[in-house]
């Protein structure tokens, strides 16, 4: 039986229990999902540490995101077994935390607090992701649009040519995961090429989409 916790104000203290019937490897696990991953899977080790034989017999999610599916509900003395659960993302970004509980019998009824944590990292969109100066063009300073998800708790930090023939500058902006840069050629004539690495605090995955090119 698997059911959601109730959608009312809670608090979860999770502390190792000694002489539990389950023995969990971790009761924390995280998972790390690139934006656009809607779906992920988390896997809780177990041992039955007792001398009997113990069933989960129900789980309960804080989030109605998280589903438990089990194979196997009963379990012999000293055997091993994995809860998966299953999360579902509505396309949110950041960090989240999810409480499972584990209702077992065999050692007595008991239940079990897991938590399982979820970081969905933010995809850095940038416009334009080219910048180019065409021959005969002036070396006028140009600019580039940043954007990251306002909800994601992510800042952009700094921005970091790989080549000494640019400058950049990022602006200051009243809008919340907006960023301004200022790109200024160090030459008046030929600037060549340079790739831009974007920054942010926390880290997020690094991908393309974190580069902006200038030609």
């Amino acid at each position: 039986v698997h059911r959601f916790l109730p959608a009312i104000p809670f608090l979860f203290v999770l502390v190792p229990a000694s002489g539990q019937a389950l023995d969990w490897e971790s009761r924390t696990v995280r998972i790390e999902l690139a934006s656009g991953e809607l779906r992920g899977t988390a896997q809780f080790a177990f041992t039955n540490n007792t001398a009997r034989t113990v069933s989960i017999t129900a789980t309960e999610s804080s989030c109605e995101c998280t589903v438990v599916q089990l194979e196997k509900r009963v379990f012999a003395a000293g055997e091993k077994g994995t809860l998966p659960v299953y999360y579902s993302s509505k396309g949110n970004t950041g960090r989240r935390t999810y409480i499972i509980a584990v209702t077992t019998e065999g050692n007595g009824k008991e239940v079990d607090y897991l938590k399982l944590v979820v970081d969905t990292y933010p995809q850095i969109s940038v416009t334009p992701r080219t910048v180019v100066w065409e021959n005969g063009e002036q070396r006028a300073a140009k600019t580039v649009t940043v954007a990251i998800d306002p909800g994601s708790g992510v800042k952009l930090t700094t921005a970091a040519p790989d080549r000494d023939v640019i400058s950049v500058e990022i602006l200051p902006q009243e809008t919340p995961g907006r960023s301004i840069l200022r790109l200024t050629p160090k030459a008046k004539d030929t600037i060549g090429q340079a790739r831009v690495r974007l920054s942010t605090e926390p880290k997020v995955k690094d991908s393309a989409e974190s580069l902006l090119f200038v030609l």
